[in-house]
């Protein structure tokens, strides 16, 4: 994992630019990744989410040209795209990383000056790819940005989501929720947001119940550590979207069995059905669909009860209910990884009395990153022998990358030259 400070990543993305394009970047712009608390899976089927923003972040540094060539490199894959951005702007085949941009050009085609728009720029980023923290939202939100400022137009940041949102589904063809490109796009510093994925509102809380307000720097209470496990998660092309159709199959049942005689209880599976009506649909859907569905009711009660305990500082339970969440999406969601798990049952057994408050996977599973409570104070004991334990049972050295997350990152910024 980098250690980069945004502030080394826009001057090697300055001279990057200059490196490449022989001229200087006027242009460049920042958005972050997402760690979260709750709710992965959600955000697709109208629940909460409790995202915050990483201090990891994708760089674009570039320029407006004339015409509608546009030109994009990226360091990550040191390789360069080339297309035309204008109504006949089409996505190239499905993984390609230029995905990402060409959707981004097609959701803004509207807001181009005759309807087309040319440029150069790099991206770099120390977002992980694959790590299960949306290096996806940081590039199409930092590109967003960049295109806007292109224009000369101010997107309302929700709106902002939404294209982003939307050319992933077009382009990248990912059946994503919303929550990545909404807290990349609305973060705000020291923060933790409950976002409401049907209504798209969100309400941002202190990191810190007891934190001084004027301080400057804000800081988690405990420790989070980020753990990538070196499984690379690659939705596109994984289950997710049978996931998707999984619940959109649960949530038709729920409403046909609740949904009647005008009264409409259930508004989507992640907004009114409760155990209690899962349980009466027991013989009545797929077993698959009834484990999903199970998943998914108690994880936006989880994340419901998260923003509460995060207010009253009670790291424990929220701890206990993060080694719930992952037993549920291991159990009944079908979305774990076995080296995931043994990462866990370590944190497991290290435990409160060694440590450690609790953990779950983070993104949308089969393998990518955990996020990890631990008590303040001890990251020298602890870092260690975590990673020690997480060799042993894998048998491998270097098992796994562990970050220390000190502080929630802010939302996309236009940084001055």
């Amino acid at each position: 994992m980098s250690n980069d400070t945004i502030d080394s990543l826009i001057s090697r993305s300055k001279q990057l630019f200059s490196s490449i394009f022989g001229s200087d970047a006027t242009i460049v712009t920042s958005a972050p990744g997402r760690l979260n608390f709750g709710g992965e899976h959600c955000d697709y089927m109208g629940g909460y989410v409790l995202p915050f923003p990483t201090t990891l972040v994708g760089v674009i540094a570039g320029r407006k040209t004339e015409g509608k060539r546009c030109r994009v490199y990226s360091e990550s894959f040191a390789q360069m795209i080339e297309f035309d951005c204008d109504e006949n702007l089409e996505r190239g085949p499905k993984g390609e990383w230029g995905n990402y941009f060409k959707g981004i050009c097609h959701f803004y085609l509207p807001d181009m000056p005759n309807g087309e728009l040319g440029f150069d720029v790099v991206f770099v980023s120390n977002v992980t790819i694959g790590g299960g923290i949306s290096s996806s939202a940081a590039v199409e939100i930092s590109t967003c940005l960049f295109i806007e400022q292109c224009l000369g137009i101010t997107v309302d940041p929700k709106v902002r989501a939404m294209r982003a949102h939307d050319a992933e589904h077009l382009y990248v063809q990912m059946p994503c929720g919303v929550m990545d490109q909404l807290i990349s796009s609305c973060g705000q510093y020291g923060k933790i947001s409950l976002i409401d994925c049907i209504t798209h509102d969100i309400t941002h809380y202190d990191i810190d119940k007891d934190a001084d307000p004027s301080a400057e720097k804000k800081e988690w209470p405990v420790t989070i550590l980020k753990l990538f496990v070196h499984v690379e998660h690659k939705l596109v092309n994984s289950e997710y979207t049978e996931r998707v159709k999984e619940c959109v199959e649960g949530e038709r049942l729920l409403k046909e069995k609740f949904n009647v005689n005008g009264e409409h209880p259930i508004q989507a599976l992640c907004r009114g059905p409760t155990l209690e009506m899962l349980e009466q649909m027991k013989g009545e859907m797929p077993p698959n669909v009834y484990d999903r569905c199970y998943h998914m009711i108690r994880e936006t009660e989880r994340t419901l009860t998260y923003v509460d305990l995060v207010q009253k500082g009670d790291w424990e339970e929220i701890g206990r209910l993060f080694f719930q969440s992952y037993d549920d999406s291991r159990d009944f969601f079908k979305n774990g990884h076995p080296d995931i798990t043994t990462c866990i049952n370590v944190l497991k057994e290290i435990g409160l009395e060694g440590g450690v408050y609790g953990a779950r996977m983070l993104g949308g599973g089969w393998g990518g990153s955990i996020l990890c409570i631990i008590k303040k104070g001890m990251e020298d004991e602890l870092i260690p022998k975590i990673q020690k334990m997480c060799d042993e049972r894998l048998h491998r050295e270097n098992s796994c990358d562990v970050m220390i997350v000190h502080e929630a990152g802010c939302g996309a910024m236009v940084h001055n030259l």
